[in-house]
């Protein structure tokens, strides 16, 4: 370590650096003079191995031998789940467990950060041993540790990543950063080995809404965002609105309502139709839409007996679905028009995020693909949602790529667990770079309001340029 001294670097040739220098780093995006600066300070702080090390890490030259690598140990906590998973390099799930949070937080409405925090604390070492232990394999045969490090809430991060440092001290073996967004786009190719490079994906979730295309491992175009809310929050809301049973989520218990009602009954209108320029989406709209018929048609003023009641409750939910629908297949048919005039040989279009398990949503975008000559692949329902098979699966293909850090060197307080270690997490953290046709002139919310690092295709490419 390097006790107080903090300096800034970027993830794939130089979050590698974390391992060398301890975990103090922390990162900035400055490209055009990021090697003049890495190379200037630092260096003079490590010996002549670490020099050698560290040229080699930046320049992207570290081995790429995944004969080497057996299983790896994947930790999610980037939200309100905390989970583990051990996959080998094969795609083989040995296991996997899971332990929610969804009735701590069911009573704010949301995920509260510091609560989600203690109980990820609490829960993660049972939930680690549990994955490891049902995997039936000795610790010997783990070959690195993968962990979300961004994007996600910051505090919930930090425990993933203080544990996943702790096993990979422990066992000696690398760690592997991973970034959850690309996690979820590449779990798909878990159970569909003919997934590969370039495919077009969309995720999904309560908290994203992207339309990407996808070059290859850390390379990303983004065709677009959301403007406000993601279809996954949106779900949520109208869920709660509705007053329905939260206890299984609001987006397959809206989605099972749905399918008993008339689609057409409240004719709300498509977002963003006027806007033929982009591929960006937007749900605030739909969501007051739908918040005032529902105070219309289910208020005190106007409340219907108990045996209409379920009835209007269905009309809302599938009429809002429907349009929810329809607004994601204008924007997903635009993306994939961009994408094929880039590459007209691209074959799939990957559906993922928590959204993804909507199997409306699936059969509709499955005939959308399947009407311009692509086909809808998706992960199992299982893999939707945040789950640590698809954090191992990405940190698999991080490591034969040779971006790993080596296991750290933590006293032994820190190693057993007796004190917290300072660690530098990536809440915001975006994955891909604007597409060229991007209409730029009105900032999107999400990329506005606060500062996010450099992305981590920038950081990428960067790394290909290094010397």
């Amino acid at each position: 370590g390097m006790g107080s001294f903090s300096f800034r670097l970027s993830f794939g040739m130089i979050y590698l650096l974390n391992g060398i220098l301890g975990s103090t780093a922390s990162y900035r995006h400055s490209p055009k003079n990021l090697l003049s600066k890495v190379f200037r300070r630092p260096m003079r702080f490590m010996s002549s191995k670490q020099r050698s090390m560290f040229r080699c890490l930046s320049s992207g030259k570290i081995s790429k031998d995944s004969q080497g690598i057996g299983y790896i140990l994947g930790i999610e906590t980037s939200c309100d789940d905390t989970c583990a998973a051990i996959v080998s390099h094969d795609r083989q799930v040995l296991s996997e467990a899971r332990k929610s949070q969804f009735e701590i937080h069911s009573k704010w409405g949301g995920v509260v950060p510091n609560l989600a925090q203690d109980a990820h604390r609490d829960a993660i070492e049972e939930v680690v041993n549990e994955a490891i232990k049902n995997a039936n394999v000795p610790e010997s045969s783990i070959s690195g540790v993968a962990v979300t490090v961004g994007p996600g809430l910051s505090p919930c991060l930090q425990v993933g990543v203080r544990y996943a440092r702790r096993v990979s001290a422990r066992l000696g073996v690398p760690l592997v950063p991973v970034h959850h967004m690309e996690a979820h786009a590449l779990a798909v190719q878990i159970t569909e080995t003919d997934v590969e490079f370039p495919f077009v994906t969309l995720l999904v979730s309560g908290g994203h809404n992207l339309l990407l295309l996808a070059h290859g491992l850390g390379n990303y175009t983004e065709l677009g965002t959301t403007a406000d809310d993601s279809l996954g929050e949106a779900y949520d809301k109208v869920a709660r609105l509705l007053g329905l049973d939260l206890s299984r989520g609001g987006g397959p218990v809206l989605e099972e309502l749905a399918k008993e009602g008339n689609p057409k009954k409240y004719p709300f209108k498509v977002p963003m139709r006027q806007k033929k320029g982009d591929c960006h989406f937007s749900f605030a709209g739909l969501k007051t839409a739908t918040r005032m018929c529902i105070e219309a048609n289910l208020g005190e003023n106007n409340f219907p007996n108990l045996g209409d009641l379920k009835e209007v409750k269905a009309d809302i939910a599938a009429s809002f679905q429907e349009v929810a629908i329809r607004h994601l297949e204008d924007r997903t048919r635009r993306a994939l028009d961009w994408a094929k005039q880039e590459n007209s040989g691209i074959k799939h279009l990957v559906l993922s995020g928590g959204v993804a398990s909507n199997l409306e949503v699936r059969k509709r975008l499955a005939q959308l693909a399947s009407d311009v000559g692509m086909e809808l692949k998706c992960p199992p329902i299982n893999y939707c949602t945040d789950n640590g098979a698809m954090v191992a699966w990405a940190g698999i293909q991080n490591m034969r790529e040779g971006l790993w850090l080596p296991p750290p060197s933590l006293n032994k307080e820190i190693l057993d667990g007796q004190a917290d270690e300072y660690v530098d997490v990536n809440p915001r953290w975006p994955l891909g770079v604007k597409h060229w046709k991007y209409d730029g002139s009105k900032p999107i919310k999400s990329s506005k309001k606060k500062k996010s690092r450099m992305s981590l295709t920038e950081e990428t490419r960067l790394r290909w340029s290094a010397p």
